[in-house]
């Protein structure tokens, strides 16, 4: 009786399960998922609001495909095309897609490059020698990858002193929020106000975080640094 009992519980249980999605047992509210037309819509607002250069045409989106758990979109751009991502609550939006088969992307870059022409003959650049190269670092201030990078870049930096005219740039969008914008704008002022004191802010953020903290610790001028992000 016990058994008869147990089994049946068991597969009013299973059945129960079968009867939903993968999404539902998982406790995802499928009614918070948008359909192509919207995530389309959602997409090319994000591009033209956020990507598009002045005096660029308006980027659309022309094929829209459902991946399962995001929509991927190729999306005409001034010399081709380019793939992005949304996912399907429209929260996350990202413009480089990875496959996490090393197999299948192998043979997707494989398939790219027999579609690409070959590269005309170009003409040997003309450089300008200088015995006091220009660099350059481009970063997000809160990225883990431009973290790493200014980590790597600093000893450098300090070894070759001023034989090298180092500056710190940083592209023109953020993607960690208002906090990214407000350092980025410290850091600027810093290189602009005290640039001598750089490299010893960026030695103690790149491995703290703090920016108030590393300030004191560099002795930046906070009236000077104020009045620069003003």
């Amino acid at each position: 009786m016990k058994k008869t009992i147990l089994l049946t519980l068991f597969l009013a249980l299973l059945l129960a399960g079968c009867g939903q999605s993968p999404a539902q047992r998982a406790g995802v509210d499928l009614e918070a998922f948008i359909g192509p037309e919207e995530a389309k819509a959602k997409t090319e607002k994000i591009l033209n609001e956020k990507y598009k250069k002045p005096g660029m045409e308006d980027l659309t989106v022309n094929k829209i495909e459902d991946l399962g758990t995001v929509y991927k979109t190729e999306v005409n751009v001034p010399n081709g095309t380019v793939d992005t991502y949304i996912s399907k609550d429209g929260e996350y939006f990202f413009i480089q897609g990875e496959k996490t088969s090393a197999e299948e992307e192998v043979a997707e870059e494989a398939e790219q490059e027999e579609k690409l022409p070959e590269n005309p003959k170009q003409d040997p650049l003309d450089i300008t020698k200088t015995n006091k190269p220009k660099v350059e670092l481009f970063v997000m201030s809160h990225c883990p990858y431009g973290l790493q990078n200014e980590k790597g870049m600093l000893p450098v930096v300090e070894t070759l002193g001023d034989k090298i005219d180092f500056e710190l740039k940083f592209v023109y969008y953020v993607m960690h929020g208002e906090k990214e914008i407000d350092e980025q704008l410290t850091q600027y002022c810093i290189q602009e106000e005290e640039p001598e004191k750089l490299i010893d802010y960026l030695k103690c953020f790149t491995e703290t975080g703090v920016s108030t903290g590393c300030r004191a610790k560099a002795k930046i001028d906070e009236d000077k640094n104020s009045a620069c992000v003003a």
